[in-house]
């Protein structure tokens, strides 16, 4: 039930919803297509994570969805510029970064590219005064290719932690800054749904030490976890 009520939402909310909304044409929001100078795309995602057990020390792992508004921008020589912001309402990921899109043949196409992340995490109700402040850095690539139908994307990515302090009350930690975090593999497919719109659906791996979900745990190990995600959204 769990999952099932945020998809009936997302259903709702974006069927009506055209392209035009963000002034460019139908089309794929991951697959590394050439974009016109000054033109958007934009898509609405959620991403179902599954924590580690060892992590939790639970038998359900799952969490709420995170809820995702990812944006492109057509940059002049090929770039691409995006934003990000992720929530589950008391986590935030603000994602910034650029790409450049090379295009090998007239179907598959390729990104290269660098995010810089900041995430806030905080909760204060009575005796319970928390918060995390951390900061990413995700070099990238995308390889793509179209099947006129639908398209497949791979993107790997890794990620850097650049710094990470917990707070626990007065209390303040600081952990090591500008180490590897790990690495992040997806699969992307994507294909029209209904009017301009398009349906995204992907699997996400994460092989990480600290996930930034986890915060509120404030996990201290230096063990690197498997981490699976399930992802739908739509192009708008």
């Amino acid at each position: 039930m769990k999952v099932v009520l945020p998809i009936v939402l997302v259903v709702l909310l974006t069927a009506g919803a055209s392209s035009q909304t963000l002034g460019t044409k139908p089309g794929p929001m991951q697959y590394p297509e050439a974009m016109p100078e000054w033109s958007f795309k934009g898509a609405f995602e959620m991403a179902f994570i599954k924590m580690p057990e060892a992590v939790v020390e639970e038998a359900d792992t799952y969490r709420w969805p995170s809820w995702d508004v990812d944006v492109f921008m057509g940059l002049p020589e090929n770039f691409v510029a995006n934003a990000k912001v992720t929530t589950q309402f008391i986590n935030w990921h603000f994602q910034l970064g650029a790409k450049w899109q090379w295009a090998p043949t007239e179907k598959f196409r390729m990104y290269a590219g660098i995010d810089y992340a900041y995430f806030l995490g905080g909760v204060g109700a009575g005796a319970f005064d928390n918060s995390n402040r951390s900061s990413f850095l995700y070099p990238n690539i995308s390889a793509g290719y179209n099947f006129e139908d639908f398209t497949i994307t791979l993107k790997g990515e890794l990620n850097y932690l650049l710094s990470k302090k917990d707070r626990a009350g007065t209390i303040e930690i600081s952990a090591s800054e500008n180490v590897f975090n790990g690495v992040s593999g997806a699969l992307y497919f994507e294909q029209p749904f209904w009017g301009d719109t398009q349906f995204i659906i992907a699997a996400r791996g994460n092989y990480l030490k600290y996930v930034y979900q986890n915060w509120l745990l404030f996990p201290t190990t230096d063990t690197f976890y498997f981490v699976p995600e399930f992802i739908l959204g739509f192009r708008l």
